[in-house]
């Protein structure tokens, strides 16, 4: 027992040196749940036990053991569920396509016309040349991700058969995952591939971390492969999901990105005025009155009778996207804002009865909105 004292001592201050200097925000979560434990704010609800064929939890207030005394045999028959076929398990992280000669040929004569705007024109002629080549498996898995870790048994075993160039390694358990750094190394995973940990995160962590694992190496996300326990909650699958779904290159294409870069530079040469960084908010007339922001959502409805009683109190700022509502009970913005580059966001103005509605109002667009 001597010995196993001593490893789960070194595994600990191995692990907690490690993540204070790779990651140094779950070091602070972990601090502070030690922190809350010896001042009693916080009461463990686990307990770390070695028993069986080796480590084990047990649930403090119901006797149950995490792994019924067979962490290995867990293990093993994780590790057994591992596959390369890209329909198990498996994030899909593209918009699959597919071309016809006859699209090739419409998207030519578009292209030829407007080479922008044929944006599909550039890459058509791969897929359809590669379009048959289709396959059910995976040669190698580069990326993969754990939702759950337990003590984390199974994702050393499992990492070992798939040696990824990078993991996302998913929980929700802070104490948990704390119990896990006494079990195992995980500077042994960090020496061979790069750690994302999305420990006990809420939404807006949840979605950073996410983001981060997918822009490394972002070559490699065509399919990601992952695991989950049982006992892990599916809302972070979910929420990964949600996030693939919202990254940049899947909602806007090259070309759109290349029309919203040099669009400023048509504004830049017929001299529009442009705000600088160095432009000075501390002029007395902008602290006469409080400024109020209005967008387009729900509370915006549902305020708006305090609205038409105490608009002339702000400075009335209003998102384009709301200006059809306030126009409807005539609060006329001080300052309208706009930010999106595509043509259709012209929209907002076009809902207006009369743009006489705010012709005295300042307009302030980005760089890169339609002229």
């Amino acid at each position: 027992m001597e010995n196993i004292n001593e490893t789960i001592l070194k595994n600990f201050n191995t692990n907690i040196a490690y993540i204070q200097q790779s990651h140094p925000k779950l070091f602070e979560k972990i601090s502070a749940l030690d922190v809350a434990v010896t001042n009693g704010h916080y009461q463990e609800r686990y307990e770390l036990v070695y028993e069986g064929e080796g480590f084990d939890v047990i649930e403090k207030a119901t006797g149950n053991y995490l792994y019924n005394k067979k962490i290995h045999t867990h293990a093993k028959l994780s590790a057994k569920t591992l596959n390369t076929k890209i329909d198990n398990n498996t994030f899909e992280c593209f918009f699959p396509q597919h071309f016809t000669q006859e699209m090739l040929d419409e998207l030519k004569k578009i292209q030829d016309k407007d080479t922008l705007k044929a944006h599909k024109s550039f890459t058509a002629p791969i897929i359809f040349k590669t379009q048959n080549f289709t396959t059910d498996e995976l040669t190698k898995l580069e990326k993969f991700i754990f939702f759950g870790t337990g003590l984390a048994e199974h994702i050393f075993v499992m990492a070992s058969e798939i040696s990824a160039q990078s993991y996302l390694i998913v929980e929700d358990d802070l104490e948990l995952f704390r119990l896990s750094l006494f079990v195992n190394d995980y500077t042994m995973l960090a020496n061979k591939a790069s750690l994302h940990f999305a420990i006990f995160e809420d939404e807006n962590e949840f979605s950073h971390t996410v983001n981060t694992f997918l822009k490394e190496k972002f070559y490699l996300n065509h399919y990601i492969k992952y695991f989950q326990l049982l006992s892990h909650s599916e809302q972070k699958a979910n929420q990964f999901y949600l996030a693939l779904l919202n990254q940049p290159d899947l909602q806007f294409y090259f070309n759109d990105y290349m029309l919203i870069t040099t669009k400023p530079l048509e504004y830049f040469a017929q001299h529009y005025k442009v705000l600088q960084n160095s432009l000075n908010l501390q002029q007395s007339s902008l602290s006469e009155k409080p400024f109020l922001l209005c967008a387009s959502g729900p509370s915006l409805q549902t305020h708006i009778e305090w609205l038409q009683k105490n608009a002339q109190s702000y400075c009335i700022v209003a998102v384009s996207s709301s200006l059809q509502f306030l126009e409807r009970y005539n609060i006329v913005p001080h300052i309208i804002i706009h930010l999106d580059p595509f043509d259709a966001s012209w929209n907002s103005f076009q809902r207006l009865n009369s743009l006489d509605f705010i012709q005295n109002s300042l307009v302030v667009t980005a760089a890169s909105s339609p002229k």
